[in-house]
């Protein structure tokens, strides 16, 4: 178990571990640029996990741009019955490909673990 982390990014929970691939909508930047992301929302490793409210304090994740590249083509079709309208519509998204490199974060005291009720 390599632990993991989930990530706010662009209003949308991920779920992340160091090295994977994430393909986000498109970022402003030129490919092998650093990206710095603060909302981490929970960091889990074999020995210690925590959970933010709604995020961890000191934590980052950096990514690294990859690519910037567009998404598959998506169809729509309309059409009105026997009227011989057709219209076919197509729209390609830009994404940006991004790669976790690493997760800073560091390991609260005891005392700021310790929720009283």
């Amino acid at each position: 178990h390599r632990g993991g982390f989930i990530g706010r990014l662009f209003d949308r929970n991920l779920r992340m571990c160091v090295d994977d691939v994430l393909y986000v909508e498109r970022i402003a930047g030129d490919v092998n640029q650093k990206v710095l992301f603060e909302h981490v929302m929970l960091v889990v490793t074999p020995t210690w996990s925590i959970v933010g409210r709604p995020y961890v304090k000191h934590a980052t994740v950096v990514c690294r741009i990859e690519e910037q590249t567009r998404t598959r083509r998506i169809h729509r079709e309309y059409y009105k019955k026997r009227k011989g309208f057709r219209r076919r519509m197509g729209h390609r998204q830009w994404v940006t490909r991004l790669r976790v490199e690493k997760l800073e974060c560091v390991r609260p005291k005891e005392e700021e673990l310790r929720v009283e009720p």
